[in-house]
């Protein structure tokens, strides 16, 4: 049989041209480089200074911009520079391999006029730093390492990505937003606030800081600003409100930390919380990064409507296995429609909010009966401790008769020392069942071998018919002998301010 050779090698300018198609916003292609930086952070803990600097500067049409951060700089060249190589990757912010090489095609296109300076903690020993130049040469290209000291602005090791863009290029930063947007300071307030909603669940912690500065001709800054995080302005709740569920979502359990609510207009944002239809729905994050918002068909099967405009669920799944998360698109900016992690996701979300609310619905009342006792453990904690009454025991997840197939859980136990006192409790009303149960909590304890010293029924209101009940319960004994002793309480006289 006869064979011919294909040559399948690409053009190397042309490849550079069609992976710089990947985003559609100056703001985008920086993400990605503020993404290896936060990669690099949280793979090496031991880095004090979590900053990121970026600077922009004027040069006649075009816009200079340096990004630079505090990290260890690049360890490996070749990954770096590699298309699909995930040799280099220390998070899962480094999940595909490509998104470097397609920020840095997206923001000079020309492939040249860009560069990369890096020194990591053996170059600065050494008193040296690498740098690699345009242009991107498919076939393999060289790193000049330059001898002196490193200096980022930021430390004596880290990374700084230069490269010049067009105006247009720059502008796309207010892309959808109408003003007057002629200086570059109006500009990077819109940046300031798509970094803040970005990267709101890390910025959080205080543990990242990244810095946007104007630089003029003489090298003065003339704008220099922190991002902080943009939240939204939460009105109430609705079910199932706020906190977290371990859930398998198709490879293993991630940690799925959640809120749903209503918000109000947010009075310092252009773009984003502003009870509107580009700003309701579901947002989605991984480990406090923003991957999708906005999302309502996909999973109620309904269009953005300005009835949905109030409503917004804010998801971050946590956990470092990409394995068991959804898929993200190659530049970040989405998920993978079709993957089967997201549709379980999808599922979990219109399990917990079945309709997704209107904005004439109401909210239903802020705290409900799980919430009251939560507030109360949390606030006997304090309180005991406060005061040094010895090592408080305060639990709320507390059970009875552990030594049964059937274990009875106590709506709160709290002991000190040899005082014990149980609480059965209603949200609104009481019954004489629920002071019955209340009884079954006491006995439950002694069959465990303990001692209540009190018990206590508490509601917003007591009928007559219970505080009739329990004064003759106060009569009995236990099977320790010892008399029972239960009390009626209030959410108010126990300090919670409910009904409010």
């Amino acid at each position: 049989m006869n064979t011919m050779q294909i040559n399948n090698m690409p053009n190397a300018n042309e490849l550079w041209k069609g992976i710089g198609g990947y985003f559609d916003t100056l703001g985008e292609i920086l993400c990605e480089f503020i993404d290896n930086s936060i990669s690099n952070f949280r793979g090496n803990p031991s880095i004090v200074n979590n900053s990121i600097l970026i600077k922009f500067k004027e040069i006649g049409e075009k816009i200079h911009i340096t990004v630079a951060d505090s990290g260890t700089g690049i360890k490996d060249l070749n990954a770096a520079f590699t298309l699909g190589s995930h040799a280099g990757a220390e998070t899962l912010l480094n999940e595909h391999g490509f998104g470097f090489k397609h920020a840095l095609a997206s923001a000079n296109p020309d492939n040249n006029e860009w560069l990369i300076k890096t020194c990591t903690v053996d170059d600065s020993l050494k008193g040296q730093y690498k740098e690699v130049k345009a242009p991107y040469i498919l076939t393999g290209f060289s790193a000049e390492i330059v001898q002196g000291a490193f200096d980022s602005g930021l430390g004596n090791t880290g990374t700084i990505i230069e490269f010049t863009c067009s105006r247009d290029m720059f502008m796309t930063i207010r892309r959808g937003l109408s003003g007057n947007f002629q200086k570059m300071s109006s500009v990077l307030d819109i940046l300031k606030e798509d970094l803040g909603f970005t990267y709101s669940g890390i910025l959080s912690d205080g543990g990242l800081r990244i810095i946007l500065a104007i630089e003029d001709n003489a090298g003065n800054q003339t704008y220099n600003k922190v991002v902080g995080q943009v939240t939204p302005n939460w009105e109430g709740f609705y079910k199932p409100k706020q906190g977290s569920e371990i859930y398998d979502l198709g490879d293993g359990s991630v940690k799925i930390e959640y809120v749903f609510g209503k918000i109000g207009v947010h009075p310092d944002t252009k773009k984003y919380y502003k009870k509107n239809m580009a700003s309701s729905g579901v947002e989605i994050r991984i480990n406090g990064r923003i991957l999708a918002y906005n999302q309502i068909k996909s999973i109620w099967g309904k269009e953005p409507h300005p009835s949905f405009n109030q409503f917004l669920a804010v998801i971050n799944l946590v956990s470092d296995d990409a394995d068991r998360l959804p898929k993200t698109k190659t530049s970040k900016n989405g998920l993978r429609e079709g993957d089967y992690h997201l549709n379980k996701l999808f599922d979990w979300i219109q399990t917990r909010c079945p309709i997704i609310p209107k904005n004439a619905e109401p909210l239903p009342e802020d705290l409900d009966e799980k919430e009251l006792f939560q507030k109360l453990c949390e606030q006997k904690s304090i309180h005991l401790s406060a005061f040094g009454i010895g090592t408080p025991t305060v639990m709320t997840e507390l059970y009875a008769y552990n030594n049964l197939q059937e274990k009875v859980r106590i709506d709160l136990y709290f002991g000190v020392g040899a005082s014990i006192t149980l609480y059965e409790g209603k949200k609104d009303k009481t019954t004489i069942k629920d002071l019955y149960q209340l009884m079954m909590y006491w006995d439950g304890c002694v069959y465990d071998g303990k001692k209540p010293t009190k018990g206590i029924l508490i509601s917003a209101e007591h009928p007559d018919s219970v505080k009739d009940i329990i004064s003759v319960l106060n009569t009995m004994h236990d099977a320790n002998g010892d008399n029972y002793c239960f009390e009626l309480k209030t959410w108010k006289e126990e300090g919670i301010d409910y009904p409010s």
